[in-house]
């Protein structure tokens, strides 16, 4: 992908907890406000807009730029949903906060986004709960979601 937008998605996957700092509960909206309000050094106010919106949807909801869309470009909508489904499937499969699963490798080929696991452990929970955010996987980046043990 893009390294911009890896950047973008790296800063949002370190700061998409912080909002736990103010309250667990809806800390994803927290987590936003923060960011928002708190400024992002070396990103542009777009970008920090962009950080603070995957913040926002990395647990649940529809992703949307909502009243930060005037900062936006074209394409920032698809980068959004994008960035979000990956923040899920990564967020579930480390739900346990275990490290179980150490490495996920992905191997897009006819339509399906196949995801191979490496773990110590079994992987059936976390697999499980990954599952679960297929739809939005899908919708984003226009294949189906699987996955495997490496």
């Amino acid at each position: 992908g893009n390294p911009a937008e890896r950047e973008l998605l790296w800063a949002a996957a370190m700061l998409h907890d912080i909002g736990t700092a103010v309250d667990y509960d809806d800390h994803h909206k927290h987590s936003r406000y923060l960011v928002l309000n708190a400024g992002l050094p070396g990103f542009s106010d777009r970008e920090t807009a962009l950080i603070a919106q995957l913040t926002r949807y990395h647990r649940k909801g529809s992703p949307a730029l909502g009243d930060l869309a005037p900062l936006m470009r074209d394409g920032d909508e698809g980068l959004l949903e994008r960035g979000s489904a990956l923040l899920r499937v990564a967020e579930q499969l480390e739900r346990a906060r275990d490290q179980a699963v150490q490495e996920a490798v992905i191997d897009v080929h006819d339509g399906v986004a196949d995801v191979a696991l490496t773990a110590d452990e079994d992987t059936t929970l976390p697999r499980w709960m990954a599952e679960r955010e297929a739809d939005l996987f899908e919708r984003a980046f226009g294949v189906r979601l699987t996955f495997a043990d490496a």
